[in-house]
């Protein structure tokens, strides 16, 4: 099978929380060396030639660089809007159509995931085992408490977050995002679109997922939206746990 990671970036707080966070748990067991050690797998980062610039001076970048070289498509400042937070979905469709000419199967690497041991690997089995589109919650969390924490757990800058998927979860419910906690359903502050219906127990959430995106998929099997959202050939698709966690 042939793999092609993508991922759009742009800003300096955005590539700090990406080399902090979710490079270091890309090197995590599981994730990008199992990927490139089964399957021809190639990597697009979508930035501007500023963000570009700070990551190639991040040692950790470099030996995400080794394992997996990264292609840069560079573009303008101009074609990233800061202030809209879905127009990462405008800056994939050009790899994403690319991916589709080479016959590629696309993971989307969100910069502001952390990725638990042996999420990447578990996706690629999916399709090992005839799945073409993986689906699973991210559920936010808090990034000013959860990312020092990691750091704080795994020392070093350049080595890999090595966080179970068990480990995860409890991170969740450690650092349950405010957004996250107005979905409740009974919440006093229930938001008018939420993307779960939330109901907590003693030792854990029971969720309802109402709203999601494909993390990977292959883009010459369905037909899809503008956002990569299939319009058939939903027998195909595999719903996976949690096993990210989104930063915000």
């Amino acid at each position: 099978m042939k793999f092609r990671l993508l991922t759009a970036i742009w800003g300096s707080a955005f590539v700090d929380v990406f080399v902090r966070g979710t490079i270091r748990s890309l090197l995590a067991e599981g994730n990008l060396e199992a990927l490139c050690r089964n399957h021809q797998t190639e990597y697009t980062i979508v930035t501007t030639q500023s963000s570009a610039a700070l990551l190639r001076q991040s040692a950790v970048f470099a030996k995400l660089n080794e394992l997996l070289p990264v292609d840069f498509l560079i573009l303008d400042e101009a074609d990233f809007n800061p202030d809209h937070f879905g127009s990462h979905w405008d800056l994939w469709r050009k790899p994403v159509e690319k991916a589709r000419q080479l016959g590629e199967i696309v993971f989307l690497i969100i910069p502001d995931i952390i990725y638990s041991q042996g999420t990447l690997a578990r996706w690629c089995r999916a399709f090992e085992q005839g799945k073409k589109m993986v689906f699973t919650p991210g559920p936010q969390v808090v990034l000013e408490t959860l990312l020092p924490e990691l750091e704080r757990r795994f020392p070093d800058p350049e080595g890999p977050i090595e966080l179970s998927a068990e480990e995860a979860v409890s991170s969740l419910l450690e650092h349950l995002h405010p957004l996250v906690i107005t979905m409740f359903r009974n919440s006093p502050s229930g938001i008018r679109h939420p993307e779960y219906c939330l109901y907590g127990f003693p030792k854990g959430i029971l969720a309802r997922v109402l709203t999601g995106q494909p993390f990977c998929f292959d883009p010459n099997f369905f037909r899809m939206l503008a956002s990569f959202m299939p319009e058939d050939n939903f027998d195909t698709i595999s719903y996976e746990p949690v096993t990210i966690l989104s930063l915000e």
